[in-house]
């Protein structure tokens, strides 16, 4: 406790507001409710319970009840067992992505299960961010954290979350909630702690127990309520669905444009009617590298065009899953996979996405996650490339790659001959080299991932 002599400026303000001497009795309720509240979480956390499910404990009350003092206490008493979830201090132009130590692939998942998992976000600057999104980019770091803490100590840790979800709206906070539930279930053995003003972050956050504090210094601590979360098939609805829908969401899909070919599309629909989420099915490719793969002597006696019949008789593509940003996090692209699953149009299914390392919905809706290998075109420029000091993740900002390096004959050559190699870019093959270069980044830098089904 502070006890210090008041300024000034202190007796000053205590005598016009009428306080006189008492005012060092400001705030003693609220201390001494969170002293009392913070000995009876440590208790429960010290008591008996399962070494690998997470705990969740949710604290809300007003704005000055004193639910941080409650989080300041047990993370002293937690010690070094406890990460706190704090903004971090960054430069302004700082990368989101440069935030973390983790590898690239496990920084995008942290950054999906905070909230943060559209295709830009890793790339945004610091400075360019929302206090809402600084607070999921915190709550990515601080799983981080954790994770590496867990790399040097046994037992169980904890993660103290001030203010859970108070800078977002609403379907957004109740999505992070959720979204980190799901974090902890798969972290295993660990503690979260979270508190806000916020009351709908409990049952969306799974609590196991809730703790409601009021102004007065009187706290009530009762057991978490099973609750549904606006994800529960009660209030989000799949239907079959139309191309109106699929515009609907389509400017929050990392690809540009709509896809080929559509035959179905489902629908995902909030009890207010408002489209959420929607997945669309499209006619197959007739070649790609991955099918003997996935499934072996299918396709290996038939000559060229009765292979293109069985593939256009039997196989359909999920082309495009994509979810409303505020409700991203409640395992609404699962539930459409598994909804198109369970009622194919074909026997079997295939999908290609390059976000399947960050967001692995596909392998939660029961498909098979496959390894592509790298196609004959990306692995002659990427032998090319390398043997003129160009390194393959540097092609996106093409600018910063030396003149003399880009200039080289066979850097050109590769390039045209790569584009020319595939239908999907020919039509760019006379393009700039520096063009040339970033579109050829996107595909040997990317991390595609083929899922299926069947």
């Amino acid at each position: 406790m502070d006890t210090s002599a008041p300024s000034e400026r202190t007796l000053r303000a205590a005598a016009i507001m009428g306080l006189g001497a008492r005012f060092n009795d400001i705030g003693l309720k609220p201390r001494a409710g969170a002293d009392r509240l913070a000995e009876r979480l440590l208790s429960l956390l010290a008591g008996e319970g399962s070494a690998e499910a997470p705990r969740i404990i949710h604290i809300t009350g007003p704005s000055g009840a004193g639910k941080s003092l409650t989080l300041d206490r047990v993370t002293r008493e937690l010690g070094d067992r406890a990460v706190v979830c704090a903004v971090p201090v960054a430069a302004p132009h700082t990368r989101v992505i440069d935030l973390f130590a983790s590898p690239v692939e496990h920084a995008l998942r942290l950054l999906a299960a905070a909230g943060m998992g559209e295709a830009w976000a890793s790339a945004r600057r610091f400075a360019e961010l929302s206090a809402g999104e600084r607070a999921r980019v915190a709550l990515g770091v601080s799983m981080e954290q954790v994770g590496r803490l867990r790399q040097h100590r046994t037992g169980r840790l904890a993660l103290i979350v001030d203010e859970l979800g108070s800078a977002l709206d609403g379907p957004t906070g109740i999505s992070v909630a959720a979204s980190l539930r799901r974090w902890a279930l798969r972290e295993g053995a660990i503690d979260i702690i979270a508190a806000g003003v916020r009351r709908d972050v409990g049952p969306a956050i799974g609590a196991d127990w809730v703790a409601t504090m009021d102004l007065g210094g009187v706290f009530r601590l009762q057991p978490g309520r099973a609750l549904a979360i606006p994800a529960d098939p009660g209030e989000i609805t799949i239907s079959p669905g139309s191309a109106c829908d699929f515009r609907a969401l389509a400017m929050f899909h990392y690809r540009a444009g709509p896809p080929r070919g559509v035959v179905r599309v489902l629908t995902a629909r909030a009890r207010s009617g408002r489209t959420v989420g929607v997945l669309t099915v499209s006619m197959p490719v007739l070649n790609a590298t991955w099918r003997e793969q996935a499934w072996p002597g299918w396709l290996a006696p038939l000559d060229r065009r009765a292979r293109a019949v069985a593939i256009n008789d039997s196989l359909r593509v999920i082309s495009r899953v994509i979810v409303h940003p505020a409700y991203r996090g409640r395992g609404i692209a699962r539930r459409l996979v598994r909804t198109y699953l369970d009622h194919p149009l074909t026997p079997r299914t295939e999908s290609l996405a390059a976000m399947g390392c960050a967001c692995p919905f596909f392998r939660a809706a029961g498909m098979r996650e496959l390894d592509p290998g790298e196609s004959r075109r990306d692995r002659s420029l990427r032998h090319t490339l390398a043997a003129v000091g160009i390194e393959p993740w540097r092609l996106s900002d093409a600018g910063a790659i030396d003149a003399g390096q880009l200039d080289h004959p066979s850097v050109e050559r590769a390039l045209r001959a790569w584009a020319r190699d595939s239908r999907a870019t020919s039509r760019h093959a006379a393009a700039d080299p520096r063009s040339l270069l970033r579109l050829a980044g996107e595909s040997l830098e990317r991390g595609m991932r083929v899922y299926v089904s069947g």
